[in-house]
């Protein structure tokens, strides 16, 4: 191409003239076989020869080529294939065969997010799990196409596979040359823009698409150009085949191998096929997500070269949901780059091929007779005649009686020194865990210890290439169980579908409805099972015996009964551990839970506010909360409320607190609905408070009331008290005055007495003088009366009238 000339535009398309990025990059199905037929042809440089190489090995075929060995006259000789690559390829895709028999579920639920797992998680993530599983085991297909997908990554360094449609969720095993891509494709399936893959459609599979055109259309396909195809096909027999002899859309020289495996190669061609090329685009515009291309292999017989069969566009969100592939290393950056295990074995296992073969020709040679001609030509005719226990032979024979025997020890200890070099390169054993690669002499043999440090360096290596490609089998159960779900979830399509149906009857009479089933693939992420990644039921019931025997002391009682439960589970499986170790709940037994519980009702009884935490078990503390509701709904009903205002706000935190349990723990997977009937317990507790709420309104009016009634007496005190210190003031100024007056009168009286008496005292002086006066003259009369004869005269009539009360008055009587 000259400089002046521009070069053709490339069909795989990016951006447009404008620069601006283009709506879909395959414009119409000449352009998408174009880049097909481009990227066969870069397969076909390098890479399908090699494959070709490990599958002429892998297949049997001998060392060395039968017709030259009979041109070069020695077709006697030994020309076997031992088998052993075939032999440790399929050993290692044999462990994937063995979960169809294994107790242990293929798949394992866990809760998104975390802290949302309660225990009504862990039985629907059980259950699903479980029944899932048994879905896969028994669909037949799913362990085979995953077996094929490790078998292929083994011997070509990747192991794809695919889906027939965007619906179905059974996986299907492609051989590694089906799949293209480009020379710079990434070791990681997701990372790629570009995959096509070539396969055979079955008829019925396409013409049940006319069975409903309406739906058909819809999901994609383009029903003129499928009918036109068939036609094509079926009617006028187009070839349908990218390639003269490639009849597994491989290469030619894997196709020949594959029809002389199935003994095809002299088969007169009887059926025709429907031969398509998917191509899975990741767009670069819109979403940008993976778009589903698909267009017939070859132009043949068609007026429409241009037109689709199937087209949807942005129809996965990654790769890995319509194609994946299984790499055999994680160390390789580039698709190209991967060499399965057997390019690793590939030259040893050849050359103790060869050296079975010598020692297979040795011994021949050693057992059988060998006879010496006296002379040359008597070796063309010799004949041997027996006669009863007699032989002869005639010609003039003898036998040679000093042989050369061969070194059948040499060889033998040599062919198993290639096959140790073989064993170490498939574990990737060094050191003291692996084989001595080293010729044996004599009683140099291995020890025991020898023996059990290569038994763990072969099960390390195993278990190792297990966990790595555990990621890429996350992904494959993953994408199955994606779109498993969607067809749980879809009433028209999940009767298309084998198992789907009898999956949902299941899990429904298993305590998981229909409706807890949609919401599973929002609430769960699904992972491969890591018991299998550890070796199976097998390896973990001898874990949970060392575990049982060694630690079970230190367990509680829901642990022992877990522990064995599970391992009688991964001895005789599910309905045999229901039959010997029923489940129990912790929730059933007391636990610290329900003993900090306790704790927070001493806190909610004295009205203090208690925190809810998202990792507490939030259905065992319900339970014990509700005690505190329970106890004030019957005091209330009995009319013992003592403290009503204390009651009411113990029951507004207790309810504000078991309400918090209820948000987060009904945000559990499957306790939605018992979050709602908590909320709706708390509800019916509305009497209750109110009845409290009406009891603190008439003790706060009483205590109002009374407040008020204390107030007006205390102000009535106040009035009075102010009252009682003024009369006091003026009766104390009365008093005074009175006292006063008092003693003004009684000094009066006492001056008037004084005065009276002395007045008195002078007249009774006077009287008294008198008296005594005239007493004195009548005594001196008496006096001289008597002496002279004379009767002393009468006292009463001397003193007069009244003279008696005055002398008596004077106090002399």
């Amino acid at each position: 191409m000259t400089k002046t000339e521009k070069a053709p535009p490339n069909p795989f398309r990016t951006v447009d003239a404008s620069g601006k990025p283009v709506a879909r990059r395959f414009s119409d199905a000449t352009a998408l076989r174009a880049i097909y037929k481009t990227l066969q042809e870069q397969d076909e440089r390098g890479e399908s020869q090699r494959r070709a190489k490990i599958r002429r090995m892998y297949e049997f075929h001998r060392p060395w080529d039968p017709k030259k060995l009979e041109a070069a006259g020695v077709k006697d000789m030994a020309n076997i294939n031992c088998g052993g690559l075939a032999g440790q390829v399929d050993a290692r895709a044999g462990a994937i065969s063995d979960m169809a028999l294994d107790t242990t579920d293929l798949v394992e639920l866990r809760a998104l997010p975390a802290e949302l797992a309660g225990p009504d998680a862990e039985a629907i993530g059980s259950v699903v799990a479980e029944e899932f599983s048994t879905v896969l085991r028994e669909g037949r297909g799913f362990l085979s196409a995953v077996a094929t997908m490790v078998r292929e990554a083994d011997l070509y360094g990747l192991g794809p596979v695919s889906w027939r449609d965007p619906f179905d969720y059974q996986p299907i095993a492609l051989e590694r040359g089906q799949v293209k891509f480009p020379s710079d494709a990434s070791s990681i399936s997701s990372e790629n823009e570009l995959l096509m893959v070539e396969t055979v459609l079955p008829a019925w599979y396409l013409f049940q698409l006319f069975d409903d055109p309406a739906a058909s259309e819809s999901a994609g396909w383009t029903l003129s150009v499928v009918k036109q195809y068939l036609v094509a096909v079926f009617s006028a027999g187009g070839d349908t085949e990218t390639q003269a002899r490639d009849t597994t859309g491989t290469s030619v020289e894997e196709s020949i191998l594959a029809e002389w495996r199935q003994n095809r190669l002299l088969e007169t061609k009887q059926f025709e096929t429907i031969r398509v090329i998917s191509a899975y685009v990741r767009e670069v515009s819109g979403d940008r997500k993976v778009s589903h291309y698909m267009v017939p292999a070859t132009e043949a017989g068609q007026k429409d070269v241009d037109g689709f069969l199937f087209l949807q566009e942005n129809a996965f969100d990654t790769m890995d949901q319509c194609l994946l592939w299984l790499p055999y290393s994680a160390t390789e950056k580039y698709a190209r780059s991967q060499r399965g295990l057997a390019s690793k074995i590939l030259p040893t296992e050849d050359l103790r091929n060869r050296m079975v073969c010598k020692i297979a020709d040795a011994a021949s040679r050693a057992a059988s007779i060998q006879l010496e001609a006296g002379t040359s030509g008597e070796a063309v005719r010799n004949t041997v005649v027996e006669q009863g226990p007699y032989t002869f032979y005639t010609g003039g024979v003898r036998p040679v009686t000093a042989k050369t025997a061969p070194d059948f020890s040499g060889l033998a200890a040599v062919h198993e020194m290639l096959g140790r070099v073989t064993s170490n390169n498939v574990n990737g054993a060094q050191g003291a865990g692996a084989a001595p690669e080293r010729v044996y002499a004599g009683a140099d043999r291995k020890t025991k210890e020898q023996v059990r440090q290569e038994g763990e360096a072969g099960a390390k290596a195993e278990q190792a290439l297990f966990v790595m490609r555990s990621v890429v089998f996350d992904s494959l159960f993953r994408e199955c169980f994606r779109r498993f779900m969607k067809l749980v979830a879809s009433e028209t399509d999940r009767g298309r579908y084998a198992g789907v149906q009898a999956f949902i009857d299941k899990c429904d009479r298993r305590g998981v409805p229909l409706a807890t089933l949609r919401k599973v693939p929002t609430l769960f992420s699904i992972y491969m099972c890591r018991d299998l990644v550890t070796g199976g039921a097998g390896a973990k019931a001898g874990v949970l015996y060392d575990v049982l025997s060694t630690l079970g002391g230190n367990l509680d009682e829901k642990g022992r009964i877990n522990c064995t439960r599970d391992y009688v589970r991964a001895r005789a499986g599910r309905a045999a551990a229901d039959r010997y170790r029923p489940d129990v709940g912790r929730d059933a037994m007391p636990g610290d839970a329900a003993s900090h519980a306790v704790m927070e009702n001493n806190d909610l009884m004295e009205g203090a506010a208690v925190l809810v935490g998202t990792d507490q078990l939030h259905w065992s503390h319900i339970p014990v909360h509700n005690q505190i509701l329970e106890q004030i709904a019957q005091a209330v009903q009995a009319g013992q409320v003592e403290d009503p205002a204390a009651m009411l706000k113990t029951l507004q935190m207790t309810t504000e607190h078991i309400e918090g349990h209820a948000e987060i723990g009904g945000m559990q997977v499957g306790k939605a609905a018992h979050g709602k009937a908590v909320i709706q317990s708390l509800r019916s507790l509305r009497p209750v408070g109110q009845a409290l709420t009406m009891m603190v309104q008439t003790q706060e009016h009483e205590q109002e009331a009374e407040a008020r009634k204390q107030q007006q007496a205390q102000e009535e005190l106040q009035r009075r008290a102010d009252g009682q210190d003024a009369q006091a003031a003026m009766h104390d100024s009365d008093n005074k005055a009175a006292v006063k007056m008092y003693e003004v009168d009684r000094m009066a009286e006492v001056r008037m007495a004084d005065a009276q008496s002395k007045a008195q005292t002078a007249a009774f002086q006077a009287r008294s003088k008198a008296s005594i006066d005239r007493i004195s003259a009548r005594y001196r009369m008496l006096t001289q009366g008597g002496a002279m004869g004379v009767r002393p005269p009468n006292t009463a009539s001397m003193a007069g009238e009244g003279g008696e009360e005055e002398l008596a008055g004077t106090g002399l009587f």
